[in-house]
């Protein structure tokens, strides 16, 4: 009974998540959102979806936080926990099991990786501890025209 209660929604998130359309399973196409600070210190980030073929990977990339554990909020529901390491930088990773891409870089591979259950498309992204929300992003429902993509390192368009 347990699985079921956990399989089902995450199935019905995951349906939620449109598929390309026919013809376009080697297009991409990629949403991103700067995470701005809401208390001052000079933290930041950016969160990044990308969808190929039937599958969706997004991403939530942060820096300037203190070390420790942090709430991910996405339309208001925790996500996940976002662990920050001691040069205040952390990264989430969610994906479909459909995305074709895999994890190859030793880097890549301390990222924290879980299933992509939901749709973060027009929602809002929080990062938060202890109650507090400190980085913050309404997430655009669809890709902007015209811009470069950041460099969530250097929060940099590259």
């Amino acid at each position: 009974m347990k699985l079921r209660a956990v399989l089902v929604p995450a199935l019905c998130a995951l349906a939620a998540i449109p598929a390309a359309p026919a013809g376009a399973a080697n297009r991409s196409v990629t949403i991103e959102a700067k995470l701005e600070a809401v208390v001052p210190g000079g933290a930041g980030g950016t969160a990044l979806l990308r969808t190929e073929g039937s599958g969706a990977r997004f991403s939530i990339k942060t820096r300037g936080l203190t070390p420790g554990a942090f709430e991910v909020r996405v339309g208001g529901s925790l996500e996940a926990l976002l662990f920050v390491d001691e040069r205040g930088r952390g990264e989430l990773l969610f994906d479909t099991d459909q995305f074709v891409k895999s994890i190859t870089s030793v880097a890549d591979q301390e990222i924290d990786l879980g299933p992509l259950t939901f749709d973060p498309r027009g929602k809002s992204i929080q990062i938060s501890r202890h109650g507090q929300v400190l980085l913050e992003a309404s997430f655009p429902a669809r890709p902007s025209a015209g811009r470069l993509p950041v460099d969530p390192v250097n929060d940099e368009e590259s």
